[in-house]
């Protein structure tokens, strides 16, 4: 995996949180709708240390040390698996995921922005802020997308060798519906990106 970035982990930990609090139908149904917009803003301003203790931890704070040891493990971590994270590995001393798969969602979009971040970088090198940026952009975002999505369902058929076979496919078909559905999305957006690109350069 490339270099560790601890900012767009502190992200992903932050938006799966996110995520967690708006799909989750005890939360919908226990909070009345102020309280739940106040847990999202928490949410969005959760420190470092908490979001991955939160995320990688079960809730329980990790001092310094703890931090380090896990972003010292992080790419190893992701080496393992989707299905090992949802499902957890035997004797494995890597942090696994929470019961309530927070750490699948996290891991998904981290690898997701890391593979968007450069592209979409040079897209705004390669073709500044013209029309055809936004087709780049959305080019960038429809193959990530379609790699998490594949990406997702090889993993469910290891969901097996895990230790917990349910939990684990429960998790990922999570997943794989929220990236399909998010593949579908980017698919539109690209479409209709490449039909105002057309549009604008009478179909050359």
């Amino acid at each position: 995996m490339d270099k560790f970035d601890k900012n767009l982990l502190h992200k992903a930990c932050r938006v799966s949180i996110m995520n967690f609090i708006a799909d989750s139908n005890h939360i919908q149904e226990s909070l009345n709708l102020r309280d739940r917009v106040n847990m999202l803003e928490w949410s969005s301003s959760l420190d470092y240390n908490t979001s991955v203790s939160i995320v990688f931890n079960n809730g329980e704070m990790l001092d310094e040390l703890g931090i380090r040891d896990f972003e010292s493990k992080f790419g190893k971590f992701i080496k393992y698996g989707l299905a090992a994270i949802a499902g957890g590995i035997a004797g494995s001393r890597i942090l696994m995921a929470t019961p309530v798969g927070l750490a699948v969602g996290a891991v998904t979009y981290y690898l997701f922005r890391k593979f968007t971040d450069p592209c979409w970088q040079a897209c705004l090198r390669k073709f500044g802020k013209s029309a055809e940026r936004k087709v780049c952009k959305y080019e960038c975002q429809v193959k990530a997308a379609q790699n998490i999505v594949k990406d997702v369902k090889n993993q469910i058929a290891k969901c097996g060798t895990t230790k917990n076979p349910l939990a684990c496919e429960k998790k990922l078909n999570r997943e794989l519906t929220k990236w399909s559905k998010k593949l579908e999305d980017k698919l539109v957006h690209l479409q209709q990106a490449k039909a105002t690109l057309s549009a604008k350069t009478g179909g050359a």
